[in-house]
């Protein structure tokens, strides 16, 4: 029985209800959950939200938790996996409580969704994000959008016009997600990136904040050609053993370049290697940082690409030379086999990085020399210090491959063929050592090759 008595209010709202509101302006959905926003409705979110975002017309969704009190971790789960296979358009969140707001920090989860004071703000965020898709519009009253090149974890990727110098550029933005000790990260190599000018390495224009201050960029050369994960995609034109060499001598050059300059790629791939009318170019420089220190088993990967991850870049180990040549070595891999290393679903990529060796790359390819299998399963190693300690070291490698035919100075069936006159100065000193005649012998050249 319930007495009613002047001035008496009833919430009838159930408790963890959700309400939907769509902003067609601002080409939004404003979800305000009630009380606790638990797994259950989240998945409730998530499956109204799915009626009305279709990949043909996605809509941009912003998660007003001004009314929650509570959120579990499961349910942040929930949501970032969520966020995750958006992509293009991530959840946005607005209004957090100090108590939220340190749910997600401690979670870890501080990079995978933009956070905003008021549904306003967030709003307006959204709003200046689908702008970036409109032909003409200005960023920062220098760039002129001309054309959408891409879309995808990272960001958008745009051609524009720089109206100061009328040069046509590259321009990427970073994911709003990113959190401020993130961008500082990254700001604070911003420096070198910039400094970088190479025939083989994408020239680096300018790094800045949008003037709205919703989003980092980059602008960078814009370059034209295939890239080279076009080119092994291409079943028609597959590249010959010499091309492979050729485009690893080019490799080793410009990562030998940037590590002499302190910069580490840290998520070298085939979709960042151009193959121009001038010869192989390098891009994205320094994105691999915005995931540096982050363990890839806990938590979901914000950009990075799982086949090409280093074991110590698993385990959110710092990145170092080492780190882009374990990338490398996939790389060559792939050039020299047609295929990746390790294969599957994500995590059993990155289990396999960490404790399965990969097969040999002669047993895929009969005719490759036992010199280039060397090179690759040194790359290869899962400990950092049995791969190459330079970039300069794997150069010289490949280029004394690419001067012998691919073969090394030495053959796997009789290795010591056209090296009599040194042998025979080995077994001399070895006569004086049994004669108690100490000798000192220096054998230089890498062992296997």
């Amino acid at each position: 029985m319930l007495l009613a008595y002047e001035g008496l209010h009833l919430d009838l709202t159930p408790a963890g209800a959700i309400e939907m509101q769509l902003i067609p302006e601002r080409d939004a959905a404003v979800i305000t959950p009630t009380s606790s926003f638990d797994e259950q409705q989240v998945y409730q979110f998530i499956q109204q939200f799915t009626t009305l975002s279709t990949p043909e017309d996605p809509t941009s969704s912003v998660i007003d938790l001004s009314q929650v009190e509570h959120l579990t971790t499961t349910s942040l789960k929930a949501l970032v996996n969520f966020n995750q296979q958006r992509k293009t358009d991530p959840v946005v969140l607005a209004a957090l409580s100090p108590a939220v707001e340190n749910v997600i920090k401690l979670a870890g989860y501080g990079d995978y969704f933009a956070v905003y004071p008021t549904v306003e703000e967030a709003t307006k965020a959204v709003q200046a994000r689908q702008a970036l898709k409109l032909p003409g519009q200005i960023i920062n009253k220098q760039y002129q959008i001309a054309d959408q090149l891409g879309e995808g974890r990272l960001g958008t990727a745009l051609k524009v016009m720089d109206l100061q110098t009328q040069r046509v550029a590259a321009l990427k933005t970073l994911p709003l997600t990113l959190g401020v000790e993130t961008i500082d990260r990254f700001a604070s190599q911003v420096h070198l990136l910039l400094e970088l000018d190479h025939p083989a390495i994408a020239r680096i224009y300018d790094c800045d904040w949008s003037q709205d201050g919703n989003y980092t960029f980059i602008v960078e050369e814009l370059l034209s050609g295939p890239t080279l994960h076009e080119r092994l995609s291409n079943q028609y034109e597959r590249l010959t053993e010499d091309e492979a060499l050729d485009i690893a001598l080019n490799l080793t050059v410009a990562l030998e370049y940037a590590h002499s300059r302190g910069v580490i790629h840290g998520n070298l791939r085939p979709e960042d290697i151009f193959l121009t009318a001038d010869g192989v170019k390098l891009s994205s420089f320094g994105l691999g940082r915005l995931e540096e220190t982050r363990n890839l088993l806990e938590a979901p990967m914000l950009f990075l690409t799982a086949s090409h991850l280093a074991p110590e870049q698993i385990l959110g180990q710092p990145l170092d030379a080492r780190t882009d040549l374990y990338a490398l070595g996939i790389i060559l891999y792939q050039l020299f086999t047609g295929r990746l290393p390790f294969e599957g679903s994500e995590h059993e990529i990155l289990q396999a990085h960490l404790e399965q060796p990969p097969i040999p790359p002669r047993q895929l390819n009969p005719n490759l020399s036992h010199s280039i299998e060397h090179l690759i399963l040194k790359l290869l190693a899962k400990n950092p210090s049995d791969r190459y300690g330079s970039a300069k070291q794997a150069r010289r490698i490949a280029s004394g491959l690419i001067s012998s035919g691919g073969e090394g100075h030495l053959s796997g069936q009789h290795p010591l063929v056209g090296r009599e006159h040194q042998l025979q100065r080995l077994r001399s000193c070895w006569v004086e050592v049994q004669a108690g005649c100490g000798q000192l012998a220096l054998i230089t050249g890498e062992p296997g090759i």
